[in-house]
């Protein structure tokens, strides 16, 4: 999960209270690990082979990671924070390639270390970046944004917030099914309460229209939306006929399909007036996303979703 926002927008803090939720007075489940500017290799996270010593110097990271695999019927959470003052591809390109093969992070090769080899990432171990985005940080690749959902976190207005004493809406859908992440049910075609023609449908669409541009996406995203709409289907009772999607399909247009986009006025403005026109009424948060690239887009003459 890539949270991105202006600093002071609550971040770290929901990423850290969510963890402190899941912890329990006996294990802490969650670690905060600031990244340095200085993180160019995967040392950061993984640790090293002293050559002088024989021993391997691990890091606070790989101690979490190891614990992780330890209790494997909790949620564990990572919370990178400041996660792109350096090139994430250069120090988190094992931890992704890693997650998408299933295969072990080789650690050192030395026989005569005590220290194991290799690790494998736990399965319960849930990754949480937060970004700023300014002259001082670097912009995600494709191949980062592909595994992650990305969740943008506005600025409130301070009458809002000094001033507002209301308590906020409660969720209305089965709570127990979200309160354990790592129940994770097969989703099933015929499981979306008579949609999925029309989730077809809108996907096929936005994969064309960013075709054009060149962000079409693939296989992953598909498949990850179509699992977060299964997931909101349970969260919502399982209805025989789905009425209100539309509200999670938009979370996942902005979430999954958006980010990626970015680029010159003359590649995107009609891909993108065509995108915002087609979300109009039926997916309000991508569609005021959509408006406000458009309006940076003839300002600018050059957007991209994380700003």
């Amino acid at each position: 999960m890539i949270l991105t926002g202006n600093s002071g927008t609550g971040k770290t803090k929901l990423a850290q209270l969510y963890g402190q939720y899941i912890s329990t007075p006996e294990r802490k489940r969650y670690l905060i690990v600031p990244v340095g500017a200085n993180w160019t290799e995967k040392r950061h996270i993984f640790g090293y082979l002293n050559i002088m010593t024989g021993k391997y110097q691990s890091t606070p990271a790989l101690d979490f990671i190891m614990s992780a695999s330890e209790d494997p019927e909790n949620p564990h959470i990572l919370i990178l924070d400041e996660m792109n003052l350096s090139h994430v591809e250069r120090y988190f390109s094992d931890f992704l390639s890693a997650l998408e093969s299933g295969e072990p992070v080789p650690l050192h090769d030395d026989p005569e270390c005590d220290f194991d080899s290799e690790i494998r990432i736990p399965e319960n171990l849930l990754v949480v970046g937060t970004v700023n985005v300014d002259e001082t940080t670097y912009m995600f690749s494709p191949k980062v944004l592909d595994r992650a959902n990305t969740i943008e976190f506005r600025t409130m207005n301070p009458r809002e917030y000094l001033l507002e004493d209301e308590e906020p809406g409660k969720p209305a859908g089965d709570l127990k099914f979200l309160e354990d992440p790592l129940n994770h049910e097969t989703p099933e075609a015929r499981d979306l309460g008579g949609i999925r023609d029309e989730l077809i449908h809108e996907l096929s669409f936005f994969h064309e229209k960013l075709q054009r541009a060149g962000f079409d996406f693939g296989f992953r995203v598909t498949t990850e939306v179509m699992e977060f709409m299964h997931a909101a289907w349970v969260y919502e009772g399982r209805p025989a006929e789905w009425e209100n999607w539309e509200r999670y399909l938009d979370a996942q247009i902005k979430q999954k399909i958006l980010p990626k986009i970015h680029g010159p006025e003359r590649l995107l403005r009609d891909t993108l007036n065509e995108l915002r026109e087609h979300c109009r009424g039926r997916f309000p948060e991508s569609g005021d996303k959509l408006r406000e690239m458009v309006e940076t887009l003839r300002i600018q003459r050059y957007v991209s979703f994380i700003r």
